[in-house]
């Protein structure tokens, strides 16, 4: 298995995973396309070229970090407030049909090591609380993230003014909750 760079040649097959991860259209284009240029970084896992896996992470101060959280940003300002580099991990995806195999924990291990060496203060991750979730959430805490607040209906809203369909709900409007964790990597 090979980790690269989140490049226009991963475009489709991102999409086409993230579709089936989190709901269709919950990730447009235009969102996938951030992820190709800083302050974003994105990683994929392939295999003999096929995409395998994926994660996204925006990296900013806390004013710019909390924008781009879809519910508690009041939350997030007050406890963040002394860290000026934050990284957000906003997806981690894997194929359908490839989870278990590692691929997840590869791309975890490299974001970190991306992040820690761009000095990098705190790494949040917001994690879909319901369903499938149970593995990333143990895979975070063997990356010592801890779990520090719970957003309830998180996608609501956004699922509403975008009208996306969340694959645990089902209808809309999403009503599921998120586990915000986070790694301190530099302690204020």
């Amino acid at each position: 298995m090979d980790l690269q760079i989140f490049s226009s040649k991963h475009l489709l097959a991102a999409k086409a995973i993230c579709d089936a991860q989190f709901g269709q259209d919950y990730l447009g284009m235009g969102d996938l396309e951030k992820y190709l240029a800083p302050p974003h970084i994105g990683l994929v896992a392939t295999k003999n070229q096929e995409l395998l896996g994926l994660t996204l992470i925006k990296i900013g101060d806390v004013e710019t970090i909390s924008k781009e959280l879809l519910a508690g940003q009041d939350w997030f300002l007050s406890k963040f407030k002394d860290y000026s580099k934050i990284a957000l991990r906003k997806h981690l995806a894997v194929l359908p049909g490839q989870e278990g195999l590692g691929i997840g924990r590869l791309l975890m291990a490299r974001g970190m090591q991306l992040l820690e060496e761009q000095g990098i203060e705190v790494i949040i991750s917001v994690v879909w609380k319901e369903g499938a979730s149970k593995a990333l959430h143990k895979l975070l805490t063997s990356f010592q993230s801890i779990p520090i607040h719970t957003i309830d209906n998180y996608w609501k809203v956004d699922s509403l003014k975008k009208g996306y369909i969340c694959p645990g709900c089902k209808q809309l409007p999403c009503e599921c909750s998120v586990t915000v964790y986070s790694k301190i990597i530099h302690q204020k």
